[in-house]
């Protein structure tokens, strides 16, 4: 008997490890990110359901996971880098903001009149992220289309 207690207690010990390892965390060779929160607007009023992409440029290749959020009911973003981490990495990124694709999700032939679909020249901006990040300023985007 005493011998099972010990054998379940060792169980439950190597369970109780596996699972604390599981909860997530940032990893150790995480880069750095900083919060980025913006607003984006349409003439002048809140555009909710917003896709907002930073893509860092770097040319040494490294860092290129993009950050990505969607703007809320008054067009309110906050970027997420990965489910453990949130914000950008710091440095310039190709900011890309999207909404629908202005097809019928059911028949792609179809065109959908009331998606509203970002013309390509109001909808890729260049950003520096700084070490500080970004809350409003640089991280808003106001599209007149």
């Amino acid at each position: 008997m005493i011998s099972n207690i010990r054998c379940q207690s060792a169980t439950l010990f190597v369970l109780g490890s596996l699972l604390a390892g599981c909860g997530g965390g940032v990893p150790d060779d995480a880069p750095e990110a900083v919060p980025v929160r913006g607003r984006v607007t349409r003439n002048g009023e809140p555009f909710a359901g917003v896709n907002v992409t930073y893509q860092p440029i770097d040319p040494a290749g490294e860092n290129t996971n993009p950050s990505s959020g969607y703007t809320d009911e008054q067009g309110e973003y906050e970027l997420v880098y990965n489910r453990n981490l949130n914000g950008a990495v710091v440095g310039k990124h190709q900011v890309r903001l999207s909404k629908d694709d202005g097809f019928d999700d059911e028949d792609p032939d179809v065109a959908a009149p009331d998606e509203v679909v970002i013309p390509e020249e109001v909808a890729v901006y260049e950003v520096t992220v700084p070490p500080e990040g970004l809350d409003g300023g640089a991280a808003n985007f106001d599209l007149e289309f």
